[in-house]
């Protein structure tokens, strides 16, 4: 009884259920709204990256570090992937302490033989990690967030030796 005498004294209110009821809903409203703001970020992203990354080679290359987390990372590079045949997206972050690589590759990259799945098992090894995916775009975790920047030397390495 005290405890739920607490309850309703926290949520201000004596129907308990209710408030709960309400709480939830407003919850879930939230976390559409923001997943709604998270489309509109990575569409913007992916324009930006695209429009402002110049053809060098017969590639757009991108090569960055983000603090952002791996799940909009994946997204950006499908959203990406959409806008351009012959991007080359590589990005290296570190969340709560460990490293991710994420490289997504165009269609066009893709048919030169370029296997994102490849650079990224060979990259990872920077950040004492492993990994891999689809020949368009893969991701690899690791251990070591000091050799981020390495891993992303790398992977970029590996794809400029292979494109033609």
């Amino acid at each position: 009884e005290d405890t739920m005498r607490n309850v309703a004294d926290y949520l201000n209110n004596p129907q308990i259920l209710q408030s709960i009821k309400k709480i939830m809903e407003s919850n879930e409203a939230l976390k559409h709204e923001m997943e709604a703001i998270r489309r509109e970020q990575v569409a913007e992203w992916a324009a930006k990256i695209v429009d402002s990354t110049p053809e060098r080679g017969g590639m757009r290359l991108m090569a960055t570090q983000t603090d952002r987390r791996p799940d909009f990372i994946k997204d950006l590079a499908f959203a990406v992937r959409s806008r351009s045949k012959n991007i080359v997206l590589v990005i290296g972050s570190i969340n709560d302490g460990k490293p991710t690589l994420t490289v997504a590759l165009g269609d066009d990259i893709v048919a030169q033989g370029v296997n994102a799945g490849v650079v990224v098992r060979e990259a990872a090894k920077a950040i004492n990690g492993g990994g891999g995916g689809q020949p368009f775009l893969a991701t690899a975790g690791g251990k070591n967030p000091d050799g981020i920047q390495a891993a992303i030397d790398k992977a970029v390495e590996l794809i400029v030796e292979q494109v033609k």
